[in-house]
C-alpha cells in the first residue's frame, strides 16, 4: 500500500514504480538450510528476468501493477 500511496502522489511529477515479485528464492531467510532448499531457484537465476524487467520497457508506466519472475501479472 505504501508504494501505491507513492505512486500516486509523485506520479504526476513524472516518477515511475515498478513492484516486482521474483517468487520463492533459496536463501537462509528462513533460518535454516532445509528451508533454503525449498525455494524455486537460486538468487543468480533469479536476478536475470527482475533485471530485464527493471530495465526493460513498460507499456504503461501510469499504470501500478506488481509483476512475477514468471512474466505474470498479480492482482491488487
Amino acid at each position: 500500500m505504501g508504494v501505491r500511496l507513492l505512486h500516486n502522489h509523485l506520479r504526476r511529477d513524472n516518477y515511475c514504480f515498478r513492484l516486482y515479485h521474483p517468487g520463492w528464492i533459496r536463501s537462509w531467510i528462513g533460518g535454516t538450510e532445509l528451508q533454503s532448499e525449498k525455494g524455486g531457484q537460486e538468487p543468480a537465476a533469479a536476478a536475470i528476468p527482475a533485471l530485464a524487467f527493471f530495465l526493460g520497457d513498460v507499456a504503461d508506466e501510469d499504470e501500478l501493477v506488481m509483476h512475477d519472475g514468471k512474466g505474470e501479472v498479480w492482482p491488487w
